[in-house]
């Protein structure tokens, strides 16, 4: 498997190592990469169809706030290079 990876441990090609993420970052990556998405769905569905009271709103308000979650998610994951794992020692 190939992945970019911080190379803290000084390992050099065809080591084996250990590789490691910050504390927490899997927890808020997972929350943010679900939650996000479905939260933003849902408000999208309520807004097309308090506005337009109509159940073709309310798929298409669905439908825009899930893909601009997903869109603000893509660009701030190419943006965001914290959470990038590291190896944390070689084997």
């Amino acid at each position: 498997m190939q992945m970019e990876v911080k190379n803290a441990a000084g390992a050099h090609p065809g080591d084996k190592v250990v590789i490691s993420l910050p504390p927490g970052e899997l927890l808020k990556a997972s929350a943010t990469a679900y939650l996000m998405p479905a939260v933003a769905a849902v408000a999208g569905g309520a807004v097309g169809w308090s506005r337009y009271g109509t159940d073709g709103a309310a798929i298409v308000g669905t439908v825009i706030g899930f893909a601009l979650a997903t869109l603000y998610l893509f660009w701030q994951g190419r943006k965001d290079r914290d959470s990038i794992p590291f190896i944390s020692r070689v084997l």
